[in-house]
């Protein structure tokens, strides 16, 4: 069974643990396949879009290299494959990236617990929750509110103070519904207390209808 891990200071709100008993399970580890075997690589959710199944992550977590040495020279070379895993199921996942936002997602079917995707953007102040595995085998949840948009590269994201950490990319940002608002991207640098996630919005969901 997965631990419940606070990543709050403050004692945890009561909707803080309604959307870990709901969407504890559509969360899953992702896995990237090295030279020496998987590795932990960050996190992925299952979300259900019209009829179907997608496996979403961020770009980044599925598009990595690692550094081996090969005939006495130091080089770069791609990630073998890459699989999700919850407990003791794992399975194999092929993404594809999404051109302009930091995600990856796969067309898939067969799992018994699914997100829904959020047709309502957040406003600032609103309460968001993030779901994920930082650095370990435990999903964590964390808790914050919005507190600002801003572009980076030419697309809007989410900036947010729900804590995530490496290996919290690519899992969901849900809203106070239990709805994917978001996915989780990055910390910002110079700022505590200050997180950015992809929007999952109209190209988000056009995205995923395309694959």
């Amino acid at each position: 069974m997965l631990a419940l891990l606070l990543c709050v200071s403050q004692i945890p709100s009561a909707q803080a643990k309604t959307i870990h008993a709901t969407q504890k399970d559509t969360v899953w580890e992702v896995e990237r396949q090295a030279e020496s075997g998987w590795q932990r690589g960050g996190t992925a959710f299952i979300v259900t879009h019209g009829t179907r199944q997608y496996v979403v992550t961020c770009k980044h977590v599925v598009e990595g290299t690692e550094t081996v040495v090969r005939d006495g020279k130091i080089m770069d070379v791609p990630y073998k494959g890459y699989r999700v895993k919850q407990g003791a199921t794992v399975k194999e996942i092929e993404f594809k990236s999404m051109p302009d936002q930091d995600i990856a997602a796969a067309k898939v079917s067969g799992f018994k617990k699914t997100a829904r995707i959020s047709l309502i953007q957040p406003m600032i102040g609103d309460k968001v929750y993030a779901l994920g595995f930082p650095a370990s085998e435990f999903l964590t949840i964390s808790e914050g509110i919005v507190n600002r948009y801003a572009t980076f590269e030419g697309r809007v994201m989410i900036g947010h103070s729900a804590d995530v950490y490496y290996g919290n990319s690519g899992g969901p940002l849900f809203d106070e519904r239990g709805e994917v608002v978001g996915v989780n991207s990055m910390m910002h640098r110079e700022a505590k207390h200050l997180y950015w996630s992809e929007i999952a919005g109209s190209k988000f969901r056009k995205f995923l209808e395309g694959l």
